[in-house]
This record gives C-alpha cells, sequence and structure tokens, in this order.
C-alpha cells in the first residue's frame, strides 16, 4: 500500500516585500543584514496558500515563526529560513527563503498536499500543484509504533537515522541529519497522522525534506511510513540502510533578469514527475550511463563490473545522445582502479580511433577516483557519440568497476553517456542463479521468547576477524532452544557466496555445546529485516549464549542489528577459538531465541508471524 501527497517545487525570486523601504543599495544591505529574518517573516507573509475544502478555496495560516534558520554557507545565499503552513500540527506546504542579497530573495515552494494547493506570491504570481511528487512508502523492518506520542518521537528520530542523503554539487557530499525533527505533530488516537519532518542538511542549508509519519494501513493497524522532497537544485539520493531509493536529478535552471531572480517554465516543469524507469540492473553495463550514482569506494552494484575479476582484458563501449567536441574524457572508476590502458573514438566514417594510451591518472589502491583524459584536439577533430575504454584487468587485482564516463565540452560541461556495451558483466552470474527466499520456519506455539531490548534497531555491524555473542538467562520452566532469531541483512555480490555461515550455542563460560550451520543465501540483501533459523532442540543451561559468525570480508558478509535500549549490555565479540570480550558500550545485538520446556518435537506449530 502507498499513500501519495502531492508534492511539487518552483524556485522563484522576487524584489523585497512592497513595506522594504527604498533606498540605495548599500543601505538595504545593511539593513538586510541587520534584520535579516525580520525581512523573511515580511517576505513570508506575501505568499499566501490555498487549499481546497468541500469545493471552495480556504486560505491556510502559515505558522508565527520560521520551523528551520539557517545560514548559506557553503551556499551563496547569506541567509535563509523554512516555513510551514499546517491543519492539525500536520504540514501542508513548506516555503524556503534564502536572501542572496538586498535585491533578490529566492522563493522554494514544497507542497505535502493530497488536494490541489494554490500559492499566491506578492498578489501577482500563481503556482497550483497538479500531480503528486511525494509517495509515503511503507517503512520495511520498522517496530510497531508504541502507544504514546514520547515514544513514537524516539521512534521516529531513530528511524530517521536509518536513511542517508547525498548530493551532487560539483563534488559528492554525505548530508547531515539534524540530531532533531524541525516539526512534530501527534494525534493520539492515530486516526489520521502522527509524524515528523526532518532535514539532511549541507552545513546548515537543508537540501532533503525527509517525513515519517505513522498511519493505519488497510486492516486498520498503524504502521511507519516515509516520503521525501527536495528542498534544493543539486542532484539529491537517499540511501535506506545500503540502498538507494530515492533521487532527485536537479538542474533546475536559474536566470536573472534586471536583478530579479525568475524560474523559467522549464525549470517547474521539471519538478514533475516523469514517467517510471526501468531500473538498471545490478553490475550491468548500463549502469554507467547516466551521471555517477556510486557515492563511495567498494563493490557496489550501481556501478558496471567485468564478470570475473582478473582473467582477461575488458572493454566498454559508451554512446551518448547528441554529438560532442570533447576536451577531455572523465572516468568514474569506483572500486580498484588504475586499470584504464588505452581509450578509442569513433568518427564520422565509423572507423576506430585510438585518442590515448598510457598510465591510468587513477593509483591503483586508492580506492576511487576520476581519471581525467585529455584530449588532442588536433586529432580529435569532429563531434563524436561513441567512446571505447580498454582496461587491462589483469595488471590490477579485484573487479575494476566504472561508473559513469563524462565528455567535457569547451565550456567545462560533462555529457553523460546513454548506452553501454561491455567485453562481460558479472551480471551474467546474477541472471544464472539468484538468492532462493529464506525458508519457512515455525515456532512451537508454547514457545518461550528471551530478547533483550526494544527490537528497535538503532545501528548494524559487521565483524571483520570476529564475531557476535548474547547472553541470556533461561526460565527453570524451558531449557531447550528449539528457535533463533536474527535481525540481519547481506552485503557483498549479488550472488550469495557458496558457503554457510555459524551459530553457536555456548554455555555460561561462553564454551561451546552446539555448532549450527546456516546458507548464506538464506539471508537476503537490502533492509534488515527478522529471520528465523531452526535449531534441533538443544538443551542449554540457566545461563547460556547464542554466537552468530558470520566470516566477513570486503565482498561479502552479514550486518546484525544492534539496539541501544538497554540499560545494560548483554553483547560480547569474538569467537570460539580466541575467547569472548564486552562490546564495551551501551547496546545490544538484535538476537532472540525460543525455548520449550522438552524436546518432544510433535507440539503444535505456529508459523512465524510477523515480528
Amino acid at each position: 500500500m502507498s499513500i501519495s501527497l502531492l508534492s511539487l517545487a518552483i524556485l522563484l525570486v522576487a524584489a523585497p516585500p512592497a513595506e522594504t523601504p527604498s533606498g540605495s543599495t548599500e543601505t538595504l544591505s545593511k539593513e538586510m543584514a541587520a534584520e535579516p529574518f525580520h525581512q523573511m517573516k515580511e517576505a513570508a507573509k506575501t505568499v499566501k496558500a490555498h487549499d481546497k475544502r468541500d469545493g471552495q478555496p480556504v486560505e491556510l495560516r502559515l505558522l508565527e515563526r520560521p520551523i528551520h534558520r539557517y545560514s548559506g554557507q557553503p551556499r551563496d545565499s547569506n541567509v535563509g529560513t523554512v516555513w510551514a503552513w499546517t491543519s492539525a500540527g500536520r504540514p501542508l506546504a513548506l516555503l524556503a527563503l534564502e536572501g542572496r542579497n538586498s535585491r533578490r530573495m529566492a522563493y522554494e515552494l514544497v507542497s505535502l498536499q493530497t488536494n490541489p494547493i494554490s500559492f499566491v506570491l506578492e498578489g501577482q504570481r500563481n503556482w497550483t500543484s497538479r500531480k503528486p511528487g511525494l509517495v509515503l512508502k511503507p517503512l520495511p523492518a520498522a517496530p510497531t509504533p508504541a502507544n504514546t506520542k514520547a515514544k513514537r518521537l524516539l521512534q521516529m528520530t531513530k528511524l530517521a537515522r536509518r536513511f542517508t542523503a547525498y548530493e551532487i554539487w560539483g563534488k559528492h557530499y554525505k548530508l547531515q541529519l539534524l540530531p532533531e525533527p524541525v516539526h512534530q505533530w501527534f494525534n493520539l488516537d492515530m486516526d489520521q497522522s502522527d509524524g515528523a519532518i526532518f532535514f539532511y542538511v549541507h552545513g546548515t542549508n537543508p537540501e532533503v525534506v525527509g517525513l515519517i509519519e505513522c498511519r493505519r494501513d488497510a486492516s486498520g493497524s498503524p504502521i511507519w511510513y516515509y516520503g521525501f522532497v527536495p528542498l534544493g537544485a543539486a542532484q539529491l539520493f537517499v540511501h535506506l540502510d545500503d540502498d538507494n531509493i530515492w533521487t532527485n536529478r536537479g538542474g533546475r535552471q536559474r536566470a536573472y533578469t534586471n536583478g530579479v531572480f525568475r524560474a523559467p517554465r522549464a525549470a517547474i516543469d521539471a519538478t514533475r514527475p516523469s514517467a517510471p524507469k526501468i531500473p538498471k540492473r545490478h553490475w550491468e553495463p548500463e549502469q554507467a550511463t547516466g551521471a555517477p550514482d556510486t557515492h563511495q569506494a567498494g563493490d557496489i552494484p550501481t556501478a558496471w563490473a567485468s564478470l570475473t575479476p582478473d582473467n582477461q582484458a575488458e572493454w566498454l563501449l559508451l554512446t551518448y545522445a547528441a554529438p560532442i567536441k570533447p576536451m577531455a574524457i572523465h572516468v568514474y572508476e569506483t572500486y580498484n582502479p588504475g586499470a584504464l590502458a588505452r581509450v578509442t573514438v569513433f568518427g564520422p566514417d565509423r572507423q576506430e580511433m585510438e585518442v590515448w594510451k598510457g598510465k591510468d591518472p587513477s593509483e591503483p589502491g586508492s580506492g576511487m577516483g576520476i581519471s581525467k583524459i585529455p584530449l588532442d584536439q588536433a586529432k580529435v577533430t569532429f563531434p563524436i557519440t561513441r567512446v571505447k575504454l580498454y582496461l587491462d584487468s589483469p595488471s590490477v587485482r579485484g573487479w575494476n568497476e566504472i561508473d559513469a564516463v563524462g565528455l567535457m565540452d569547451h565550456s567545462g560541461k560533462l555529457h553523460w553517456a546513454t548506452k553501454a556495451e561491455a567485453s562481460s558483466t558479472y551480471a551474467q552470474r546474477q541472471r544464472r542463479s539468484s538468492a532462493p527466499p529464506p525458508p519457512e520456519v515455525k515456532i512451537p506455539r508454547r514457545a518461550v521468547k528471551l530478547s533483550h531490548g526494544d527490537d528497535s534497531a538503532d545501528g548494524k555491524r559487521s565483524l571483520g576477524g570476529s564475531g557476535h555473542a548474547i547472553a541470556f538467562d533461561r526460565p527453570e520452566t524451558v531449557k531447550y532452544v528449539c528457535t533463533v532469531q536474527i535481525f540481519a541483512s547481506r552485503y557483498g555480490r549479488y550472488q550469495p557466496p557458496d558457503e554457510d555461515f555459524h551459530v553457536y550455542l555456548l554455555d555460561a563460560d561462553k564454551k561451546p555445546i552446539k555448532d549450527l550451520t546456516y546458507p548464506y543465501a538464506m539471508i537476503q540483501r537490502g533492509a534488515e529485516r527478522w529471520y528465523t533459523l531452526k535449531v534441533p532442540m538443544v538443551e542449554v543451561p540457566e545461563r547460556f549464549h547464542v554466537a552468530p559468525s558470520f566470516n566477513p570480508h570486503q565482498t561479502k558478509g552479514i550486518y546484525l542489528g544492534l539496539d541501544k535500549d538497554v540499560e545494560e549490555s548483554h553483547s560480547y565479540t569474538g569467537l570460539p577459538s580466541r575467547g569472548y570480550k564486552p562490546v564495551g558500550e551501551a547496546y545490544d545485538w538484535m538476537v532472540r531465541v525460543y525455548l520449550v520446556a522438552d524436546a518432544d518435537a510433535s507440539e503444535k506449530e505456529a508459523p512465524t508471524g510477523p515480528p
């Protein structure tokens, strides 16, 4: 189930409000510096928002104070504010104002309403939202909403930390989540909504608006939803745990005329939702098309990878939508860079011509890099639409992955490929075999569950060269472990490794009682969730430990969730062969264990429902 909210953003800049005193530029600048927020409050009052109720327009009330204030650093604005129109506490629209100087003020409007909402700027410019721009989606692996507003607010803050936002503004930036929501609203019966707005900022400048909201689903049960809208013109990306789940391509063009900032029609249209695109396949050549979207070094499926790491030389052929006479070629290498050995282009006669050969500018072992290859203008005298890269893959160990290839024109603008082919792709393995769904495991109806914390994840860890362990004290009435659950996700290659992971049952002294093995393939990539592991009725002492061990390394592993809502930690790190030590912080691994009174396997069982 998804809930659509209407969200469109426009950028407009107006002259100061009519009541601003006239005067010289120098005088106005001093006034703006002295009272920037007063100026913006007056400007905000000139924007009128209207909602339709029973077919009639109703003017909305603007909150008296901004929900956020910020400086323009590292942007070119001086100061900024964000204002909200609300109904029953819930925001229906946001207005961002930035003072670029005394004669220019930038407006950005974001509608968060299911009905059409209209704005009038300074009594003369009108804008009405028409199409949905924000979609609220159920948040996977989220806890059941708590029964008090204080606990729900704590849950929302924790859930917001699961998202990571990135921005491309000349360079790649990781945006910071403000530690507290900028606005929250509560409905005690949760019939309407119960939620909060979070800002992901560059410096203090908000770029991404995150909304987390409790609503009732079709069955009437309250669950958590999430959604995002842009509050900036840059390229924006949001990851949920390790997966990219929201993208805003940005690119709104700005035009200044007679000192007044205006948004051309194309800028408004660019913010309207387009038809859904078919997602790129993991590690396929098409991952090298478009602008860069792999924001960190590593074996990440949003880049192209060859079938094998070092077996033979590889090539990547890229096609561009329009002919370009490039000054340089920029190759974005995101994993094991340094293998680029040769570049060719295709002329008007379709003949391949070598334009560069040599040592890759990105050094092996550097993690990731942008190899900028200048082109001899005396040699490349014609526009091109195709570029071919040759990689000496055996010379640089591991998969040599490429995220994007840009052609830089005479103005310095980068043009991105629209089509790609390659000598091979790791996705060939992906097509042959995919991870099977986790097997269904049933828990005996009379089983007693032991766990620590509130089952709400506050983070996750993968321990290279080590493992996890957590202590439990069983009741006297039960002594056989029948089931273990772990809150986990797999990372690395799409194809799971052909191996098992271990779950050790340890005694009070952390000595092994039983070594249980499970296939890596049962743990799926993506967001963490609960996995249920069948245990063949193992008798344990009153104090015992459950110790998962995943043998992780750079290209494969399993994240185990952790919960900080504990008074004291019961958790350890280590391996049976080396011993265990306390984690040293107040958190517990997210592991549940189920016990029964005896080993009679004929006891009635119940399916494992939602945790």
